[in-house]
């Protein structure tokens, strides 16, 4: 019998210990997962009781250790210091690496962060007066394996505000069963004290599918039944009958009351006849009142908590239930909440619409040193399940609605998020070409290669792209110049809203192009600095961030040219967005010029790996031949807007893909007909006779 669990397993002499070593590695209730050798320890439990365990070593243990116990005693930080302490601690453990008195401040400083926020949350959660609701969520690491589980706290304030807490971060050691989580799970509570305060558990684990049920609302329900109220009385009857159908026990048992049935049938008879009398003198309940309010029409604004915050007064009992419920929220929190702000990745009938998020992070000021800092807003764009998402083409055309009524800059720097400049002179080097009179007014974009920082001279799976960046586009260079290649280029304004002989034509019909903003289209209209700057004046700065914020949205686009063929901004035509604008662009007159310089201006990671490459090159073929048989195909589309080599070297680019096909039978025929003895090629004879 397992001596942890109390499982019985097979111990005849003819059964062997394979089985035996196979529950140790899977015991729900043992922690220790390392079968090797390990010193015992003499530690004591909560109540006192010695007991022995295994010991390692943890250096970051120990450290916090040290820090506590300078705290503890008033110790001076530069003990840790001293030879004395120093050699001390070595003959203690070997292991352990000195550290300095910088290095120990740091750790005192985050255990006082630390116990900080803890005894705030503490004063928080005890000054509240309604029930808890506990959410947790697994979360496992992909490349360690290793569980964890974040820990939430949901109630509702007494003026009536939501409010959550983070109350651990706990690491579960594998297996993640049922038990392993519930014990981790109780020993958060109990280290709280909010074991016996919470109304609603729910614990939801991705990879394993586990589903712990809590007590939901039977914790309550006891309350309720001491209300003076009748009917309260009663609908705490209600939920209790029904907690016990679908939970298989007893009323009793949950609650702790008798049910006996004749005072049951008692108790009901008199609310039967409480509700049937017609007695003039009868005061209305506290629920009758509450039901005949009248009912609120549905708006998108409409909060139950405020309502709940002016009624509570009118209605104290049932706005006490209001808050035990209210708090209970519709999904669980993900892990990664303790770590980031991002919006958690639920199943998709949680999953909600992501709004638009403008900021400032520093303006067009300058700094103490008296240098001219640059406008850096960020933006991060809404989601919604009733619009488009449009990736990457509605991310870039977001940014340049908000950046047109931000800064307006005439030229345009793209870079992906893997990229990073590595040349700061790759500004200059582009306007060069944007400031030569002979190419400027046609000149759309300068593109630079992009060059990777983790791909070396064996790049078996071509991560780097270099038969593209070293041979295709040094060859489109010669014509009117290659196409957009995602990343690593700076683009003229100008040129995704009109062709280089009509810069004004997206001007005449302002509001069918762009939409309604007038903000946007004042901007379109400037000529210079001086104009941005006089138009800027025109509004207050939130009004331009309120604006932005619209701008953001995926609704403004609607009824609008953004987008669609030939017109406004990046199209949307194709799955390669930048790829197909930059083949629009050429059609529409404009040029291009692709600049390798000796030093990679910009530096990127790549796929190295065979199925990362393989998924990113399933993107590109499917993104290419559906621009290649689409009624944009090169050889029809291309050939009556552009030279014919340069349309020929677009079908090339196009039609790419289906040398794939080629490739696989010259890759299996060959050694197929090996295999099978099939002679690949017709048998020739030569007839040597005269």
């Amino acid at each position: 019998m397992c001596t942890f669990c109390n499982a019985k397993l097979v111990g005849g002499s003819n059964s062997g210990t394979s089985h035996l070593l196979n529950h140790i590695k899977i015991c729900p209730m043992r922690k220790q997962n390392d079968i090797r050798q390990h010193t015992l320890t003499n530690n004591k439990t909560n109540d006192g009781k010695d007991t022995l365990e295994p010991y390692t070593f943890d250096p970051i243990v120990v450290r916090r250790k040290l820090a506590e116990m300078i705290i503890l005693h008033e110790y001076p930080l530069r003990m840790v210091e001293h030879d004395g302490f120093r050699e001390y601690s070595a003959t203690l453990q070997p292991l352990f690496k000195p550290v300095s008195r910088n290095i120990i401040k740091r750790h005192i400083m985050q255990i006082y962060d630390v116990e900080k926020e803890k005894e705030k949350t503490i004063s928080v959660l005890e000054a509240n007066r309604s029930r808890i609701s506990i959410t947790t969520d697994m979360w496992t690491s992909s490349h360690q394996k290793k569980g964890f589980m974040a820990v939430t706290a949901h109630f509702i304030d007494d003026s009536w505000a939501m409010q959550s807490r983070i109350l651990r971060f706990i690491y579960v050691p594998c297996p993640h069963t049922a038990e392993t989580l519930c014990e981790a799970l109780n020993d958060c509570l109990m280290d709280w004290n909010i074991d016996h305060v919470f109304a609603r558990l729910s614990v939801r684990e991705k990879q394993y599918k586990i589903e712990i049920l809590g007590t939901d609302c039977r914790l309550s329900l006891s309350d309720w039944l001491k209300s003076e109220n009748e009917v309260i009385k009663e609908m705490a009857f209600k939920l209790g009958d029904e907690n016990s159908i679908h939970s298989n026990s007893s009323l009793a048992s949950q609650l702790e009351m008798p049910v006996n049935s004749s005072k049951r049938d008692e108790r009901l008879l008199s609310y039967d006849l409480f509700v049937s009398s017609d007695d003039p003198t009868h005061v209305k309940s506290e629920f009758d009142a509450y039901l005949e309010e009248k009912v609120l029409p549905r708006t998108k604004d409409f909060d139950i908590l405020v309502w709940w915050r002016a009624n509570a007064s009118k209605y104290p009992i049932l706005a006490q239930i209001a808050r035990d419920f209210l708090a209970i929220p519709v999904s669980s929190v993900a892990s990664e909440s303790a770590f980031s702000t991002a919006p958690t990745a639920c199943d998709t009938s949680f999953q909600e619409e992501n709004e638009n998020v403008e900021e400032i992070i520093h303006e067009n000021k300058i700094d103490e040193e008296g240098s001219k800092m640059p406008f850096l807003v960020y933006v991060s764009r809404e989601r919604r399940a009733s619009y488009p998402h449009r990736f990457k083409a509605g991310a870039l055309n977001t940014l340049l609605r908000v950046s047109g009524i931000m800064s307006n800059g005439p030229y345009i720097l793209v870079l992906d998020c893997d990229m990073y400049c590595n040349d700061p002179t790759s500004a200059r080097e582009a306007m060069c070409f944007n400031f030569d009179p002979n190419i400027s007014p046609s000149l759309a974009y300068v593109q630079f290669p992009q060059m990777f920082y983790n791909v070396n001279d064996n790049d078996i799976y071509e991560g780097g792209s270099r038969s593209a960046y070293m041979s295709m586009w040094q060859g489109m260079d010669g014509l009117r110049g290659p196409t957009l290649s995602g990343t690593g280029y700076y683009l003229k304004r100008i040129s995704l809203f009109t062709t280089p002989d009509q810069q004004d034509k997206h001007l005449l019909q302002p509001e069918k192009n762009f939409g309604n903003s007038r903000m946007l289209i004042d901007s379109l209209k400037a000529k210079n600095d001086r104009d941005v700057a006089i138009r800027k004046e025109e509004y207050s700065s939130d009004s331009i961030l309120e604006e932005a914020k619209r701008l953001a949205s995926r609704a403004y686009e609607v009824n609008t040219n953004w987008g669609k063929e030939a017109s406004i901004g990046y199209l949307y035509e194709s799955l390669l967005e930048t790829t197909f604008t930059g083949y629009i662009l050429h059609c529409k007159g404009w040029i291009s010029v692709y600049l390798y310089p000796q030093r990679p201006c910009f530096l990127g990671c790549s796929n190295i790996d065979m199925k990362d490459s393989m998924t990113q090159l399933m993107k590109w073929s499917s993104g290419l031949i559906d621009v290649g048989l689409s009624r944009f195909s090169p050889l029809i589309y291309g050939f009556s807007r552009m030279s014919i080599l340069q349309s020929m070297c677009y079908a090339y680019f196009t039609f790419l893909p289906l040398f794939l096909v080629a490739m696989t039978l010259y890759g299996t025929v060959p050694q197929l007909c090996l295999l099978t003895g099939t002679p690949l090629y017709p048998k020739v004879i030569i007839n040597l006779s005269l």
